[in-house]
């Protein structure tokens, strides 16, 4: 008799490790701070295009750089193209999540093909942010007056890492 009791205590010990040792402990993914994207904003008569480096310094705080350019065709052609910096801020720290961004654009307007003068214009834009935990996709939808053309939708598509 005493031999079926070991072997009961035996197996019962063996499915107790298995299955705690088969408990998935859970994992932290800290997001990722780097991102690298193009962003195309388009209206009726106005569009505007840039490619951007944005640093997440915190959670719900973000700096951009980029450089772009836009135009309007409303009698002539009327365009700009510059550098970008703006300071996003996101509305927690989730995704998706609602961002606004304000920013200054330094850029060379044209009209009708002929350079002006050099000029930083006040920028904004609004929108949804996506953006998968740690190293992935990127995507933003909104709204964005940038190159001094508009509020034309936004969209952005991009890599974290």
């Amino acid at each position: 008799m005493r031999h079926p009791r070991i072997a009961l205590s035996a197996f019962i010990w063996i499915i107790v490790t298995a299955a705690a040792s088969g408990q998935k402990k859970e994992m932290v993914v800290e997001r990722a701070r780097n991102i690298i994207y193009g962003e195309s904003a388009s209206g009726l008569i106005v569009a505007a295009g840039s490619i951007n480096y944005e640093r997440c310094l915190t959670d719900h705080i973000s700096l951009r750089a980029g450089a772009g350019l836009g135009h309007m065709f409303s009698n002539g052609f009327h365009g700009s193209g510059g550098g970008l910096f703006m300071l996003n801020c996101f509305s927690d720290g989730k995704y998706p999540g609602i961002e606004f961004g304000a920013e200054l654009s330094y850029s060379l307007p044209k009209n009708d093909m002929i350079i002006t003068s050099m000029n930083p214009t006040p920028a904004i834009s609004f929108g949804m942010r996506f953006q998968t935990e740690g190293e992935g996709l990127f995507g933003r939808i909104g709204l964005t007056y940038d190159f001094r053309f508009g509020f034309p939708l936004q969209l952005s598509i991009g890599k974290s890492f």
